[in-house]
């Protein structure tokens, strides 16, 4: 296992745009999710047609791009912050395939190596057609972190499960990123039957917008995965309404352990 261990059952792990709002914004958020206990951050690497992402990031990935935000400036970012923070958490880039395709994913994994992340998450890599890339990830001792989505085909998500490495993503429901999911019976009975099929922990995303929704996901997912509602919060209230957010987060991942709220 490469990924560090998580301080609670329900871990937490966040989600910036490199540079989005603000080179500085981005500093600031991850320490704060790193102050509330996130062990896992994700950072995305803009990109001009995120095809996984809601309004909101989609929006901000245009918004990055067109303040100049490239590959090699969020590279730079992503290894300044592992300096910062890589001794508490550990970090996965996020981008689309058209960018390790481009650079050559040998070229990729050692440029991601060098950076200090320890894997990626790529929405549209096809299942087809992951074994090349996810190989020249493994030479450089990066892992690729696969997708399950509720689309109820079980032999297509067995294929996914069989090849999986370190952490698996459960898409919490069809679309895009931003919109309301509904935690409820369905989707942990969801999880529980993925988790039969897998070793692997399992991180929980697309919807998850407060510690309410970590508690209904308490003892069913290993993580849960934080990112529209954290943008949405500092494109609302800044820096404060940012850190109440993840007090909210942090706390309630407290309470899957302790039964306790402890101050952040």
């Amino acid at each position: 296992m490469i990924l560090k261990q998580k301080p609670f059952s329900t871990g937490l792990m966040g989600h910036v745009i490199a540079h989005e709002p603000s080179t500085e914004a981005t500093r600031q958020m991850v320490a704060v999710m790193v102050e509330a206990g996130a062990t896992i951050v994700e950072i995305q690497i803009p990109f001009s047609e995120p095809a996984a992402d809601g309004p909101v990031f989609l929006a901000a990935n245009h918004r990055a791009l067109a303040r100049g935000v490239t590959y090699q400036s969020s590279l730079d970012l992503i290894q300044e912050l592992v300096k910062a923070h890589g001794d508490q958490c550990d970090f996965v880039v996020m981008t689309y395939l058209n960018i390790p395709y481009q650079r050559g994913y040998r070229e990729f994994a050692q440029e991601l190596k060098k950076s200090g992340v320890v894997g990626t998450i790529i929405p549209d890599l096809p299942l087809e057609f992951s074994q090349t890339y996810e190989a020249a990830l493994q030479g450089e001792g990066l892992f690729n972190i696969r997708l399950v989505a509720p689309h109820g085909d079980w032999a297509r998500t067995d294929r996914v499960l069989s090849g999986a490495r370190e952490l698996v993503y459960v898409v919490a429901r069809k679309g895009v990123t931003g919109s309301p999911s509904a935690f409820n019976q369905d989707l942990n009975q969801m999880l529980d039957q993925v988790r039969r099929k897998t070793d692997c922990p399992l991180a929980v995303g697309f919807g998850v917008k407060s510690g309410d929704d970590i508690r209904k996901l308490a003892g069913h997912a290993d993580y849960v995965v934080v990112g529209t509602a954290s943008l949405e919060a500092w494109m609302a209230g800044g820096e404060a309404a940012f850190r109440a957010l993840w007090k909210d987060l942090g706390s309630a991942a407290r309470e899957s352990v302790t039964g306790l709220s402890p101050e952040f």
